[in-house]
């Protein structure tokens, strides 16, 4: 079908582009180009490091152990001569017989990947390792599949009310998720999407269901953007929490308010409050104490991030849509494929051009930068996060860590692991197949734990012993780092 036509053709683009690239280089071009790539990387990433590793650590760690293994089991065929062709035809033997490799236990480049692992920091890299498992397990879990029951026990609950009411149920929680700082806007388009056009279709048929889907997710973003500019800049400008969580000092925010402060309404100033992150960008706007209605004015292209995304939770809705058998909508698996992927490449020229205009404020204004005043009281408190988060890497370093705790943060992880692959890649076997047209009462017998399969239990139960053991591990860590720091001040009064 055309979806899988789509898949096929967005895979041959990229091998084509890989072919491409590769053919249009010379071998010591490609590694010349692979070295100044390599070193920008560290020098705007390096800080990050940790955090890759944290996540190879916990993706890669089943097919790392199972390579040791057969790099073992190598080693000792080879070292043992179990068989005639295991034995190296080469001459460079030690005087043992045996070729300097065999004497280790594992093949050399294996060696070198456990020496590689060892120099790592590895209750950082662990620590990153957990946090990325939350992360997965909040997305997979509590988003995507708390979200499906949520908004499928919506559809049921008001089923019977009338458009007007469901209308004002979504605008109080649209603006409840808007005030949130974590939360973008994404979530609740999709919402909009799909619980309007459920209750509007009857009433007003599935056009016009959409478009005033579409209409009431534009006034609830930009009722969003006035009440994060006016009731939280603007009205806690003076909150060194506030000013802090929106991150004031950072060079990045500071840019950012250099583009905001321009008169009218520039392309950079548009595509700063369009693609910027949802929260922080409009509690900056109160801070700077800007005037509302042009900001409301630059949010208005937001509509073209707000239809393909609205469009494509309405789509995924109406696609399993029956009647006596018969597929309502056949077509709307296919257009809900292609809202996706124009979601998709909508959202990234958002992001694209917002980083763009701020990269290039950060180049070509860097003296205006330099010269702003940096928030002391704002400053002050980072200090001392910083320092805080110092004592904690000094007094956590692998090498000071006792036994135990080093027993607790690997269970932790190997805990984590189990979990991650679980849901990741037998999500099917997790979880009952359910969809936003399915019912709590009728499918799922009026329990919404019959959603978790046995093998999803294992999945929570084992996220459950993680998350116990890393909190034994942090209450350790966070212990021995009062200690670190209240050493330091007697050090500093000495």
């Amino acid at each position: 079908g055309i979806t899988s036509a789509l898949g096929v053709l967005t895979l041959a683009s990229f091998v084509a582009s890989v072919l491409f690239l590769s053919v249009s280089f010379s071998r010591d071009d490609q590694e010349a180009q692979k070295k100044r790539i390599w070193k920008n990387i560290k020098e705007n990433w390096g800080d990050y490091f940790d955090l890759i590793k944290g996540l190879l650590v916990l993706l890669c760690s089943p097919a790392a152990f199972i390579y040791v293994v057969l790099s073992f089991l190598n080693q000792c065929v080879r070292r043992f001569f179990c068989f005639p062709c295991s034995k190296k035809h080469s001459n460079d033997l030690n005087e043992d017989g045996l070729p300097a490799e065999n004497k280790d236990w594992v093949t050399r480049d294996a060696r070198l990947w456990l020496e590689e692992f060892k120099s790592w920091n590895l209750t950082s890299v662990y620590s990153y390792a957990i946090y990325w498992g939350i992360g997965i397990m909040t997305m997979q879990v509590l988003v995507a599949q708390l979200t499906l029951l949520f908004l499928s026990w919506l559809i049921e609950t008001t089923a019977n009310y009338s458009l007007n009411t469901v209308s004002i149920i979504m605008v109080v929680v649209g603006l409840l998720m808007f005030l949130l700082p974590p939360v973008p806007g994404v979530p609740v388009y999709l919402s909009m999407g799909i619980v309007i056009v459920a209750i509007g279709r009857e009433s007003l048929g599935l056009v016009w269901s959409i478009v005033y889907a579409i209409a009431l997710s534009l006034v609830l973003k930009l009722l969003a953007c006035s009440l994060q500019q006016k009731l939280i800049g603007q009205s806690l400008s003076n909150s060194v929490y506030v000013r802090q969580q929106v991150g004031i000092n950072s060079r990045f925010i500071r840019a950012t308010k250099l583009i905001l402060a321009q008169p009218g309404l520039p392309i950079d100033k548009v595509s700063i409050l369009v693609g910027g992150p949802d929260w922080p960008t409009s509690v900056l706007c109160g801070i700077m104490q800007l005037p509302l209605l042009p900001i409301l004015v630059g949010t208005l292209p937001v509509l073209f991030i707000i239809v393909p995304t609205l469009m494509m939770a309405s789509f995924t809705y109406l696609a399993p849509l029956e009647e006596n058998d018969m597929e309502l909508y056949p077509w709307a698996d296919t257009a809900a494929t292609l809202a996706a992927a124009l979601t998709a490449l909508v959202q990234l020229a958002a992001l694209l051009s917002a980083t763009k205009y701020l990269e290039l404020t950060i180049k070509t204004r860097g003296d205006e930068l330099d010269a702003m005043p940096i928030d002391e009281e704002v400053k002050k408190a980072d200090d001392e996060v910083k320092a805080k988060n110092d004592a904690y890497d000094e007094a956590s370093k692998w090498h000071k860590v006792p036994l135990c705790m080093k027993v607790a943060l690997v269970l932790s992880v190997l805990f984590m692991v189990v979990s991650t692959y679980l849901f990741l890649l037998l999500q099917g076997l997790c979880f009952v197949e359910y969809e936003l047209t399915s019912t709590i009462s009728g499918d799922l017998k009026g329990n919404a734990l019959n959603l978790v399969r046995p093998f999803g239990w294992v999945g929570i139960g084992s996220f459950t012993v993680s998350c116990f053991f890393f909190s034994i591990f942090t209450g350790w860590a966070k212990k021995e780092s009062s200690k670190y720091m209240e050493e330091k001040v007697i050090v500093k009064l000495v």
